[in-house]
């Protein structure tokens, strides 16, 4: 979709994926400071192969990967779509040195993250080591929130919700209120943090067994779903939000897919997909199975108790 704009895989492993002419793989070499955040964090590390440490890592990889390609970085998560005509140019444009949504008055959003250089990647990677020497129950969003509060005069709070009567649950307090308000005007978009997509596509199936929860509300957040209109831009081929008291559209530049479901991701479906959502965006709390995932799930315990089994029966 973006011929200009050269794309990398950041991994810390052996990443095995189909082979795409505009992908570059960029593996992390996990560091002292991978070893100092692991010891300091206190959540569970069995829970998706120590997800809460690989969610926060991901800014000591992003720091060493900007100093060995010095520039402007777009870093999006894997689950997230972006819109053909994404303004990547306005990043560029406005003055801060990171950008990226907020969610609440405790957690930012790492789906979309924009950094002007290395430095401020080093920031933000610095930033993260000592708020989890401080705190270990720490987690990515929480982090990002704590450094807009701490820097705003370089963090540009990306608008995540349109600027309507009803849009908004909670209303957000000073400087981020007028920081969104004017992004929001800037861009002329919303960049999707832990709205559009958990809400009108799903919640993730792999945290509950194959079960994803549709048109449920994300506790705290600002955003007030219950009263957003989700529409089908036809000529956009992509997303856009109204409200029910307003019937102004605006455009969505990035969507959270936290549903992972990969019919999504394919150009071939996907706006079939996104018209059929929002015709039914008015339904209620609803549950969706995908058995691809509850299988999956299945056989990898089965495996895990076998090799358990196993070796057992080894020690005797």
């Amino acid at each position: 979709m973006f011929p200009n704009h050269q794309v990398y895989l950041v991994h810390n492993g052996v990443a095995s994926i189909p082979k795409l002419t505009n992908l570059v793989i960029f593996r992390y070499v996990e560091d002292s400071n991978w070893e100092k955040m692991e010891s300091n964090l206190s959540h569970p590390r069995n829970f998706r192969e120590n997800f809460w440490l690989t969610s926060l890592a991901r800014f000591l990889a992003i720091e060493s990967f900007a100093k060995q390609f010095p520039g402007e970085i777009l870093h999006l998560e894997s689950d997230v779509i972006i819109s053909k005509d994404f303004p990547f140019e306005k990043f560029t444009r406005q003055p801060k040195g990171i950008a990226f949504p907020i969610a609440s008055n405790r957690r930012g959003v790492a789906t979309t993250v924009y950094f002007r250089d290395a430095e401020i990647a080093t920031k933000l990677a610095n930033f993260a080591l000592r708020i989890v020497n401080e705190a270990s129950d720490t987690t990515d969003m929480l982090i990002l929130r704590q450094f807009f509060d701490h820097f705003p005069e370089i963090t540009c709070a990306l608008p995540m919700v349109p600027n309507s009567e009803g849009a908004l649950s909670v209303i957000p307090e000073e400087p981020l209120r007028t920081n969104l308000s004017d992004n929001l005007f800037y861009f002329d978009g919303l960049f999707d943090g832990t709205d559009i997509g958990p809400y009108f596509f799903g919640s993730n199936p792999w945290n509950a067994r194959g079960k994803s929860i549709l048109h449920l509300q994300t506790p705290e957040n600002y955003s007030n779903c219950k009263n957003w209109l989700l529409r089908c831009d036809e000529e956009r081929e992509f997303l856009s939000i109204s409200t029910i008291k307003d019937g102004t559209r605006i455009k969505a530049f990035s969507v959270h897919m936290l549903c992972k479901d990969p019919s999504i991701f394919r150009n071939t479906t996907r706006v079939e997909i996104f018209k059929k959502r929002s015709l039914d965006s008015f339904n209620v709390q609803t549950e969706k199975i995908y058995f691809w995932v509850l299988s999956r799930m299945v056989l990898s315990s089965l495996r895990r108790r076998l090799l358990k089994l196993i070796h057992k029966v080894g020690i005797k």
